[in-house]
């Protein structure tokens, strides 16, 4: 067993966007890579991530991700547990704040990545990136997908204008 977090990598994260009233609902997908042989644990050193600001209502869904010990400190997701060589899957799910009808989503990644993956139902958000590549249409279950791919993000910042997010009644009103 090894205490070096460092040896952990986020790779090929996917974020899920839906739309609610006022919000946006941002599923994450990690998967988390251990290329050592030997087991890391983190309880004394975190394996950390940062969440976007603003976020809310932030949960981990246990159903696909073993159950694991965290803490969130501000931005900072932190997990406390032990990774096994090879990959583990992360998911978890939190809310944005829309502001007539759009939110401005900003993302730090620790380290450089290759590629991150981004899904938002069909007819319901527009999602606009200069860093954004456009890879068609997908389904899964009965929802059809848009896709697009992030491809070596140059700052470790995910920048997205996230538009189409349905407005609350109350703004109509005069």
């Amino acid at each position: 067993t090894s205490k070096n977090t460092d040896a952990l990598e986020v790779s090929e994260p996917s974020l899920y966007f839906e739309s609610e009233i006022g919000e946006i609902v941002v599923t994450e997908v990690l998967n988390i890579s251990n290329r050592t042989p030997d087991k890391i644990d983190t309880r004394d050193k975190p394996f950390m991530l940062t969440l976007p600001q603003g976020y809310f209502q932030f949960q981990l869904l246990e159903q696909a991700t073993p159950v694991r010990q965290y803490e969130i400190l501000e931005n900072d997701l932190q997990f406390f547990d032990t990774f096994a060589p090879g990959e583990t899957q992360l998911v978890f799910q939190y809310r944005l704040s829309a502001f007539l009808g759009q939110h401005h989503f900003l993302k730090t990644y620790r380290h450089p990545l290759q590629k991150i993956k981004i899904y938002a139902p069909l007819h319901q958000l527009k999602i606009q990136s200069e860093d954004l590549f456009f890879t068609g249409k997908q389904t899964f279950g009965e929802t059809e997908l848009l896709s697009w791919e992030v491809r070596d993000l140059p700052s470790n910042q995910l920048k997205l204008s996230i538009v189409g997010v349905p407005v609350p009644q109350m703004f109509y009103l005069y």
